[in-house]
């Protein structure tokens, strides 16, 4: 997919970008830590010019993780961790945290990521309470498939996952930047609902169909190789003739990327979802299904169970197509409310003969199944 092969070009520049400016912070070492990040910032700024299409999500995970290599030489202190674990905020479907340590009367906040060593974002606090107050300016929370979402006074809600500049605190000393906010809670999940649909193949699939289909392009290609024989530039369009397995194939393009057609007078092998994305006007068609895909999914789809953890407790229930929630257990520990989870989905599936709809919003039967492993 078109969007999968930018992703790469951006990931291959990143990676060029960050190794040319981790040689200039490895020979300033010697210098004083203003030069170092007057330094790291001017090589920012000259990233920001050579790589223009690299989004504001990249630049700022580029600038994290040059601040992060520069702090593994040089403030190795920040690495070494004591004490216990006492609560975890995840973002990034699992893949991050932000984790709260104690050590006797001390608190102070972690950064954990995929890839990287564990390291402190924060000083020492008295409380949790405290700490969270200074980071976020706020104690309520919500924790959802894998992401933490943050309430504020003003009811403006925000995630850890757009708002990640915290992880710089400790490294530049700089205070934190204003949050980026969202008007209801209720938003925000259905934007991780509409998230994880979209990791659906068969959506996917369904969407270029119907993109295949509307631009009068073989659907039958769909997911194969093809060579280009020949390729004809016209006033309004691109003429292609294919080959697939020995058969030729007749298509009209609205429009292909220059790169592409240097490309197809090579007559390399190339795959047909791949070259078809990178015309503009069949890119703009899928993402318009696809969107239209997951709404309708997002409608349609029967609510899993999960749990939900806020600062009072955790309990399962399950997310609504309108993003509200309806709460189906009494409170419990996030590790006991999980433990239930799974018993219930045990018995759940125990009860094939029962309608998916009726044992979703049946609480009786709910309360039934909970009651089943009290003791367990």
């Amino acid at each position: 997919m078109r969007n999968e092969v930018i992703e790469q070009t951006v990931n291959d520049s990143m990676v060029t970008t960050l190794d040319y400016i981790l040689q200039l912070i490895e020979q300033s070492n010697k210098q004083k830590d203003g030069d170092r990040d007057k330094l790291i910032q001017q090589s920012l700024e000259q990233m920001r010019q050579d790589q223009p299409s690299l989004s504001k999500a990249d630049k700022a995970e580029l600038e994290y993780t040059l601040y992060y290599h520069l702090a593994l030489k040089q403030q190795p202190e920040w690495f070494q961790l004591t004490g216990e674990l006492i609560d975890r905020f995840p973002y990034e479907q699992n893949n991050s945290s932000f984790d709260v340590y104690q050590h006797e009367d001390n608190v102070w906040g972690v950064v954990t990521q995929e890839g990287k060593k564990s390291h402190k974002v924060t000083t020492s606090f008295k409380s949790k309470e405290d700490l969270l107050l200074h980071l976020f300016g706020t104690t309520q929370f919500e924790k959802f498939r894998g992401e933490t979402f943050w309430i504020q006074q003003n009811e403006q809600v925000f995630s850890l996952k757009e708002n990640k500049h915290f992880r710089l605190l400790l490294f530049t000393g700089q205070s934190m930047k204003p949050f980026r906010t969202h008007k209801s809670l209720e938003k925000l999940r259905i934007s991780i609902l509409k998230d994880d649909l979209a990791q659906n193949p068969n959506l996917k699939k369904k969407a270029l169909r119907q993109t295949l289909e509307d631009k009068s392009l073989p659907v039958s290609l769909m997911g194969k190789t093809v060579t280009i024989n020949e390729l004809e530039q016209k006033q309004d369009h691109v003429e292609l003739t294919l080959k697939e397995d020995g058969t030729d194939h007749h298509i009209k393009l609205p429009d292909l990327e220059d790169k592409w057609m240097k490309l197809a007078k090579n007559r390399a092998a190339l795959a047909f979802n791949e070259l078809v994305m990178n015309s503009q006007a069949v890119a703009q068609g899928f993402l318009s299904f696809y969107g239209i895909e997951i709404n309708q999914s997002l409608q349609t789809k029967a609510p899993d169970f999960e749990v939900i953890s806020h600062p009072k407790g955790s309990f399962i229930g399950h997310v609504k197509s309108d993003g509200s929630i309806k709460k189906l257990s009494p409170y419990f520990t996030e590790k006991e409310a999980n433990l239930r989870l799974g018993d219930l989905k045990k018995e759940l599936r125990k009860e094939k003969n029962l309608e998916q709809d009726k044992s979703l919003n049946q609480e009786i039967s709910f309360d039934d199944i909970i009651e089943k492993h009290e003791g367990g």
